[in-house]
């Protein structure tokens, strides 16, 4: 998982070529004039904005996905997401794998916690398995878009 400033994520091309075309996306968008709801990108790239409540973290979902990356960009508001590696092998499936929505759950005894704010993002593959919605010390609304790579089949 990276976890960076929104205004980084140029620096962070290498690691897909859909970052790259994600920056340009940003440079000519208002993320947070868009509606509610899912669009489809350039190169396959799914886009969904939303907005929620946060939540207690035994309250939130850990997932993860196989042929997707998420870019989650927090545009306002704060919570803390869970993490935890796949390969650590510490996690149980509590929701079999969905193929039409890229998503399996989880439950796992402890996880790791980043805080995002207003500006940050988290760029999570698929050995990280993630758990977004996490509230810091109060509940708080959270604008947010989540941007879908799709990864290269190895």
């Amino acid at each position: 998982m990276v976890v960076d400033r929104i205004e980084r994520l140029g620096f962070y091309a290498a690691l897909d070529p859909a970052i790259p075309i994600i920056v340009q996306y940003l440079e000519k968008t208002d993320l947070k004039a868009i509606p509610a709801g899912r669009r489809e990108l350039a190169g396959g790239i799914g886009l969904i904005r939303e907005a929620y409540l946060t939540k207690p973290a035994s309250d939130c979902a850990l997932e993860g996905h196989l042929r997707h990356a998420d870019l989650q960009i927090v545009l306002d508001g704060a919570e803390s997401m869970g993490w935890v590696s796949r390969s650590l092998n510490l996690h149980q499936v509590t929701s079999a794998y969905d193929p039409s929505k890229d998503v399996e759950k989880y439950q796992v005894r402890r996880f790791s916690r980043v805080d995002l704010s207003a500006g940050m993002f988290a760029l999570v593959f698929p050995d990280d398995l993630h758990m977004p919605k996490i509230m810091q010390e109060e509940t708080a609304r959270v604008e947010k878009a989540v941007f879908k790579i799709p990864l290269q089949e190895e």
